[in-house]
């Protein structure tokens, strides 16, 4: 016998179908994107929680809390939120002037960047320049 109230229906729009697809079926990347996405696409389908939950090793109330996230917020809601904690220092369009300058150019005096020589360069402290 069942008990609870009956989860509420998910209905995918051809887009968030193919999106979620495309998640599931990634073998790079996060591991908790595609399992999301399992997740919703399990759900769509008419699966229960308690099958979803015993089928992915994870518990009822991930299944539970990840179907009301994505009735509330659609795809937009399969993404982490952003966590409390320090401000990231650096932005991320210095990250992506750094890679890029590694990617596409070496200094005068060397063969290859080292993280010291990117950091003076960029201005960035040596060990976040190693983070990066």
């Amino acid at each position: 016998m069942k008990t609870g109230r009956p989860a509420a229906p998910i209905e995918l729009s051809d887009e968030e179908n193919l999106e979620l697809l495309r998640r599931s079926r990634q073998s790079k990347g996060p591991a908790e994107s595609r399992i999301r996405a399992e997740i919703i696409l399990a759900c769509a389908g008419g699966e229960s929680g308690t099958s979803i939950a015993r089928r992915l090793g994870i518990g009822v109330h991930t299944v539970s809390r990840w179907r009301v996230r994505f009735s509330r917020l659609r795809l937009d809601g399969s993404n982490d939120k952003h966590r409390s904690g320090r401000p990231r220092s650096i932005a991320d369009e210095q990250v992506h002037a750094m890679v890029n300058q590694a990617l596409q150019s070496k200094p005068e005096d060397a063969s290859h960047w080292s993280t010291r020589s990117m950091s003076q360069a960029t201005g960035i402290s040596l060990a976040s320049v190693m983070r990066i």
